[in-house]
């Protein structure tokens, strides 16, 4: 969750407000930290359907984390390229013949 719930119902309507403004207005409270969650839910509110990205493209975008496979994968593929490590020598000795 990004935000704890709303202590009244004013203070929610005051907030889904100055979101939908044309300048998307984060709330004070809003943690300064969550950069990338801002920068996400900015994509999503935009305005004009043209300029909201689509699931696809969302899903795809640099504020978006990375999936736990593409991870692994790369960190896999890193940890090989270093030939002598102890890492890939056990690696390898679990995989040769």
């Amino acid at each position: 969750m990004n935000m704890p719930p709303f202590p009244t119902a004013t203070e929610r309507l005051h907030v889904l407000t100055d979101l939908r403004t044309y300048k998307i207005v984060f709330p004070a409270s809003w943690p300064r930290e969550r950069v990338k969650q801002r920068g996400i839910i900015r994509l999503l509110l935009q305005h004009s359907p043209d300029t909201r990205p689509s699931a696809s493209e969302l899903s795809r975008h640099e504020l978006m984390p990375k999936r736990v496979e593409e991870e692994s994968i790369n960190e896999a593929l890193r940890l090989l390229g270093k030939r002598f490590s102890p890492k890939t020598r056990y690696l390898n000795s679990h995989i040769s013949p």
